[in-house]
C-alpha cells in the first residue's frame, strides 16, 4: 500500500515523477489511485484493489463546479456554483441521497460547514466586503441568520461550527455565537485574523502581522479557561490551523520566501503541537513538495501536497499519528493525464475532497479508510471530546 514509516516524528518521501508544466484544465484523466485503489474513469465503475478503501463520486448534479467540501458524521456539504450564483448542497451517507441545503437566492452561498444536523455557511451581500453567516437545521428545516448583513462580516470569511458554537471574522476580530442560547461574544481582536476554525473548546485562527501581510502566527484560545496563546513554529509563517482534542496541526513556511504570497511556490510543511505537553514536531515535510491545508480527525491527518516547482496538480497525503506512517490518500497515476485533488477534509466516514478532471469539471469525492480493530475508539467528535446540547433537536 506504499506506506512509509517515519523515524521519530520526522517523515519524508521521495519525489513523484515530474510532470510537464501545462495548464491543469488541459490534462486528460485516465486513472486515479487511492491508497492502492484504481478508478477506471470519473464516470466508470470503481475497481477496487483493496475493497475496504472505496472511492466514490459524491456529487450527482449537472454543475461543473463543486467546491469546499466538509464532512461530519454521516453528512457531507459543499458549495455548488452554477449560473452566476452558488447554492449549498448536502449528501446523507446513511440514505445515499443528495439534498438541497439552501439555494435559489441568486447570491453566492459559500464556505459550508456541518456539525450534527446544523449546516452553516457564508452568504455574500450586495455590498463588497459585507455578508451574513447563515444556518439551517437539516432535520427540522429551520433556516436562521447567525449574523446580520448590516454587520461588517467580510466576504470569504471562514465560517465554522463545532458543538453548536459558530465562529467567523468581523472587522479585525474573531467572533462566535452559541446557537443553543443565542449568545454572541468576541473571541479576540487585533491584527487581521484569517482561517478561523473551532474545535470546542478551542478556537484557532491565523493572525496576520501588519504591515508584513505574508507573516502569520497561529493563535489558539480556550473558551472554557479564557487562555490564549500563540504557536511558535520553525518557519517564518504558520497558518491553516486545525485541531482534534489537544493536538493542533498547521502549515509552516520552513524555508520558502517569506515575502511570497503564493502558497504554491514556498516550502510549506505540516507540523503539529500538543497543547498538553507543548511539544511540536513535523508530520509531513519534504523539501521538494508543498504541504498545506491540513485536516485532522482522531489519529489521522490529511493535507494537500504539490511537487516543486509547481506543476499544476495536487495530491492528498495522510499521516497516522498512532503509527507515524505517511501515505498517499489520493495520488494521480501516470498515463494520458492527471487529476488535481484539493481541499481535503477528514471525518469519521472518510476523506472528502475536490477532484478536477481534464475538462476543468470539479466534483466532490469520498475516500473511505478501513477500520482498524486494533485501534481504540477515540472519544468525542470531529472537534474533540467536549459536547454541548445540540440546537434545534
Amino acid at each position: 500500500m506504499n506506506i512509509r514509516t517515519a523515524r521519530v516524528c520526522v517523515t519524508t518521501f521521495p519525489m513523484l515523477p515530474t510532470l510537464e508544466s501545462v495548464p491543469r484544465m488541459r490534462r486528460r484523466l485516465t486513472h486515479l489511485v487511492v491508497v492502492g485503489l484504481a478508478i477506471a474513469s470519473l464516470a466508470g465503475e470503481v475497481q477496487s484493489v483493496y475493497a475496504d478503501w472505496p472511492l466514490r463520486q459524491v456529487t450527482m448534479t449537472g454543475s461543473d463546479w463543486q467546491f469546499s467540501p466538509h464532512i461530519n458524521g454521516d453528512l457531507i456539504v459543499w458549495e455548488n456554483l452554477k449560473n452566476g450564483s452558488s447554492d449549498i448542497l448536502g449528501y446523507d451517507l446513511q440514505t445515499d441521497q443528495e439534498f438541497m441545503v439552501y439555494g435559489g437566492s441568486g447570491k453566492y452561498e459559500t464556505n459550508p460547514y456541518v456539525f450534527g444536523n446544523t449546516v452553516i455557511w457564508f452568504e455574500h451581500g450586495s455590498i463588497v466586503g459585507r455578508g451574513s453567516v447563515m444556518g439551517k437545521n437539516v432535520k427540522t428545516g429551520q433556516i436562521f441568520t447567525v449574523t446580520s448583513n448590516a454587520e461588517p462580516t467580510y466576504n470569504n470569511s471562514a465560517t465554522t461550527i463545532d458543538q453548536n458554537v459558530v465562529v467567523w471574522k468581523r472587522d479585525f476580530g474573531t467572533w462566535a455565537r452559541s446557537l443553543p442560547d443565542g449568545k454572541e461574544f468576541l473571541v479576540s481582536e487585533g491584527q487581521w485574523p484569517i482561517s478561523q476554525t473551532i474545535a470546542y473548546p478551542l478556537v484557532l485562527w491565523g493572525d496576520t502581522n501588519f504591515p508584513t501581510l505574508w507573516e502569520q502566527d497561529v493563535i489558539v484560545k480556550d473558551l472554557k479557561t479564557g487562555i490564549q496563546q500563540g504557536l511558535i513554529g520553525p518557519g517564518s509563517s504558520e497558518k491553516d490551523p486545525a485541531a482534534y482534542g489537544s493536538i493542533i496541526v498547521y502549515s509552516t513556511n520552513r524555508n520558502g520566501n517569506p515575502e511570497s504570497l503564493s502558497d504554491y511556490e514556498d516550502n510549506w510543511d505540516i507540523w503539529k503541537t500538543d497543547l498538553q505537553t507543548g511539544a511540536a514536531c513535523p508530520l509531513i515535510a519534504d523539501p521538494n513538495r508543498v504541504e498545506r491545508r491540513p485536516s485532522i480527525w482522531k489519529d489521522m491527518v490529511v493535507c494537500e501536497s504539490y511537487c516543486l516547482p509547481n506543476n499544476g496538480y495536487c495530491e492528498v497525503w495522510g499521516y497516522d499519528l498512532a503509527t507515524q506512517n505517511t501515505f498517499p490518500v489520493v495520488t494521480p497515476t501516470e498515463g494520458n493525464g492527471y487529476l488535481s485533488c484539493r481541499s481535503p477534509c477528514i471525518g469519521e466516514r472518510g476523506v472528502v475532497f475536490e477532484g478536477t478532471n481534464f475538462r476543468g469539471v470539479v466534483n466532490i469525492y469520498l475516500a473511505t479508510p478501513p477500520v482498524d480493530p486494533n485501534k481504540p475508539d477515540g472519544a468525542g467528535t470531529e472537534g474533540g471530546a467536549e459536547q454541548l446540547s445540540p440546537a434545534g433537536e
